[in-house]
């Protein structure tokens, strides 16, 4: 079963909890995670083609504020895996539709 996110009650309440707006490529980024859980920047960014610049910014201001962690890769500690926070994580889960 797949899970997508109601996205237009998600983004509103998100804006209004987080700050970050809603359809942004920040708001991607954090979709992508919800949809796809954690991985690479390599492949975050190809999933939602940005440049590495904009993502390297992007994850840097959302780790400041809680939105998404970042883990050192279980194979090789210099990559670095991205993840949503429990909490993000949470918020988008009361969003989710579950179908098949």
């Amino acid at each position: 079963m797949n899970r997508r996110v109601n996205i237009h009650g998600a983004g509103k309440d998100f804006e209004k909890h987080s700050g970050i707006r809603a359809f942004s490529l920040e708001f991607e980024l954090i979709l992508e995670l919800f949809y796809s859980g954690p991985m690479n920047s390599g492949e975050i960014v190809k999933r939602i083609n940005a440049s590495q610049a904009s993502f390297s910014s992007i994850s840097r201001n959302l780790r400041q504020q809680g939105v998404i962690v970042s883990t050192p890769g279980d194979v090789d500690r210099r990559m670095v895996i991205y993840a949503l926070s429990d909490e993000t994580r949470n918020f988008l889960s009361r969003y989710a539709i579950a179908h098949d």
